[in-house]
C-alpha cells in the first residue's frame, strides 16, 4: 500500500448494494492520485489532512480509480483480506502536524487536481492519471501567474 495525505474529499452520492446503502466519495491525495471509495456511513471516515494508506483496486465506469483506503499502520494488509465493515480509519487528530505552508500547499494542490478533473469531465475528455496530472499542472501554473497580479481582471 502507498502512504499519502488526503487533500480533498467530495461526496458523490449513494447507491444500493447487497450491503445496503453505500455512500461514494472522491478522494484527492497529495501524491496526485484521485479516486473513489465507498463507505457505509454518509460522512467520510477520513478528514482532509489525514495520513492514509491506499491501494488502487480497479477503475470505475467513468475511468476514475477505485481506492481501498485505511490507516497508515494498516499498510501491510491486502485489500482482499479487509472489508469496509472491519477496516479502521484515520482521523484528523492523528494526521501529521504540518510545517510552514505545507497544509496550504496541499490544499492548493488538491484544488488544482479537483479543477483538472472538473475540466476533463466538462470537456468529455478521457480521464486517466496522466491527463489529470497534466491539467492540474496547467491549472497550478495559471494560479501561480495570476498571484503575481494585484489588480482584479474583471
Amino acid at each position: 500500500m502507498k502512504l499519502t495525505t488526503i487533500t480533498d474529499i467530495q461526496s458523490l452520492g449513494t447507491f444500493e448494494s447487497s450491503f445496503g446503502t453505500m455512500y461514494k466519495f472522491q478522494y484527492c491525495l497529495d501524491d496526485g492520485t484521485i479516486g473513489e471509495a465507498n463507505h457505509k456511513s454518509n460522512a467520510s471516515p477520513f478528514k482532509v489532512g489525514a495520513s492514509v494508506a491506499y491501494d488502487i483496486t480497479g477503475t470505475s465506469p467513468k475511468g476514475m480509480s477505485k481506492l481501498k483506503i485505511g490507516k497508515p499502520e494498516s499498510a501491510n494488509f491486502s485489500p482482499s483480506q479487509t472489508t469496509g465493515a472491519t477496516q479502521t480509519h484515520s482521523t484528523a487528530s492523528n494526521a501529521p502536524k504540518s510545517q510552514g505552508n505545507d497544509r496550504a500547499d496541499g490544499a492548493r494542490n488538491g484544488l488544482c487536481l479537483k479543477l483538472a478533473v472538473d475540466i476533463l469531465i466538462a470537456s468529455d475528455t478521457s480521464i486517466n492519471p496522466t491527463t489529470i496530472a497534466q491539467y492540474a499542472k496547467m491549472v497550478k501554473a495559471g494560479m501561480d501567474e495570476f498571484e503575481g497580479h494585484n489588480e482584479n481582471p474583471y
